[in-house]
């Protein structure tokens, strides 16, 4: 039996459905569970010219995170071991939209980040990831964790600027930094330890994020697999 993907699509304001008639009109495909198909058609009318539909992919493909996962991608790696972050991005006119390791966010599209939570990096406890934002008026939001959305859905105000950290009992094991690109072009970063990472030119609005937390390594242990530790019912550290 072929398992079928699950489609979902997801159009910009002012796109029709999913048809695709002005040079504005995005739609983004949001493909789980499975592979799939798509067929895409046109209807033109007499002499005009021919389409041109421009496709990127925007986010990676999402695995569930195990410890067997973890080591594959750390040997891959070499030894930086990177983990796997997963990052939800609310974005203007998509909603939305969660990214799998990379760039969360459309890069130089001028599609500004409302709001955003950070899912999961690896096998780390959610509990001990710590993040905020800058809100459009330039006030810092508080420090979240857990999931929770930080900034705004439906009022169509940016973010500006935005930071992580890691609790002490994590920072021992892991470095985290994060960078972030912005509407003027503007790249900053990489930050780290709670540092606020915001463009040079006031008011900038974020449109992309990037966080790269690697696992350090231990005297002895090449490898860098290390050990967990338990804590709180929660397991934390490195993996073996």
């Amino acid at each position: 039996m072929r398992l079928l993907g699950t489609v979902e699509f997801l159009a910009s304001v002012g796109t029709l459905d999913r048809w695709l008639s002005r040079a504005s009109d995005k739609i983004i495909v949001r493909i789980s569970r499975a592979n799939a198909s798509l067929l895409l058609t046109s209807v033109r009318s007499p002499g005009s010219s021919v389409l041109a539909i421009n496709i990127q992919r925007i986010g990676g493909e999402a695995h569930p995170v195990t410890p067997d996962l973890l080591t594959s991608q750390a040997v891959a790696q070499g030894a930086s071991h990177v983990v796997p972050a997963q990052i939800v991005a609310h974005i203007k006119e998509f909603g939305d939209i969660q990214f799998s390791d990379g760039w969360a966010g459309f890069i130089g599209q001028k599609l500004w980040i409302e709001a955003f939570a950070i899912i999961s990096v690896g096998e780390i406890a959610s509990d001990t990831i710590e993040y905020c934002g800058v809100n459009a008026e330039g006030f810092q939001t508080p420090w979240l964790s857990n999931q929770m959305l930080c900034g705004s859905r439906g009022k169509g105000m940016p973010i500006t600027g935005y930071a992580v950290r890691l609790k002490p009992e994590v920072a021992e094991h892991y470095d985290c930094t994060y960078t972030g690109k912005f509407v003027s072009g503007s790249t900053r970063g990489p930050f780290k330890d709670g540092e606020l990472c915001r463009s040079d030119t006031a008011g900038d609005p974020l449109e992309g994020i990037e966080l790269r937390v690697t696992e350090r390594s231990v005297p002895g242990d090449p490898a860098g697999k290390g050990h967990f530790t338990e804590s709180g019912g929660q397991y934390r550290g490195r993996i073996k």
